[in-house]
């Protein structure tokens, strides 16, 4: 069995290089001190997925949606990570929720993140497509 695992690494393929970064605080920034709080850290998940989009003020965040979680059970939780600030917030959604699934596939679609099938936590395949309006955090279908 997979284990879940609770950090983010980033691909950068600038110059013709391919190289891994691991997403940290920034070095001498107020959040370094809290890089060992919950905070700083994302929920320990599998089987999700992540959007990335610019914030509301212009801050690169990454939505991560969905998976298994610590205790092995299918969420629907959504977190956003703000890049600049790398702080993780777990978000309430509005409208109707979606129904809690892994390895499912989700695109940032103009200002949505299109979440389609899946698994849901009887482990049976989902062939739905939901839209989350990523600005106002609703559910739209």
């Amino acid at each position: 069995d997979a284990l879940p695992i609770s950090e983010i690494r980033r691909l950068d393929i600038a110059n013709g290089r391919t190289e891994w970064h691991q997403v940290a605080a920034k070095p001498g920034s107020t959040l370094e001190s809290i890089s060992d709080s919950v905070l700083a850290r994302p929920p320990v998940r599998r089987g999700h997925t992540l959007c990335a989009r610019g914030g509301v003020d212009g801050a690169p965040c990454v939505y991560m949606f969905g998976g298994y979680n610590g205790d092995n059970e299918v969420c629907a939780d959504l977190t956003v990570l703000d890049m600049d600030r790398c702080i993780y917030l777990s978000v309430d959604s509005a409208g109707v929720p979606s129904v809690p699934r892994a390895f499912h596939t989700a695109v940032k679609l103009g200002p949505y993140m299109a979440v389609y099938g899946g698994f849901n936590a009887l482990g049976q395949p989902m062939g739905d497509l939901r839209l989350l309006h990523l600005p106002t955090l609703m559910w739209a279908i």
